[in-house]
């Protein structure tokens, strides 16, 4: 079915891959540059989610085959330890560019 979209309209996911990235990189600035609260209480809300969504499709991804389980669940548990490196306090120094005037 994908493939039929892909042929119809190659363009969409090219862009739609660019826009996803981009609000990724829009939502890291707002949690660890920006400090704002209700973005790091969303990114809490969403891991949550995150880490409970797994365990009622367990079935869904052993029948995709044990690697893809594999893989999805570890890719969840970078996630979910991406979200909570992301509300340290130590966060917002390391997305912040370094001084260009301080010597080491």
């Amino acid at each position: 079915m994908i493939e039929k979209y892909d042929r119809m309209y190659p363009v969409v996911y090219p862009v739609g891959m660019v826009l996803v990235i981009a609000i990724q990189i829009l939502w890291v600035w707002f949690v660890a540059r920006k400090r704002k609260n209700w973005a790091r209480w969303l990114t809490v809300v969403w891991s949550g989610i995150a880490v409970v969504y797994p365990l009622f499709h367990f079935q869904n991804e052993l029948r995709m085959g044990v690697v893809v389980a594999i893989a999805f669940y570890a890719i969840n548990l970078i996630f979910f330890a991406a979200a909570g490196l992301l509300l340290l306090p130590e966060a917002a120094a390391w997305v912040r560019l370094p001084n260009a005037t301080s010597t080491s």
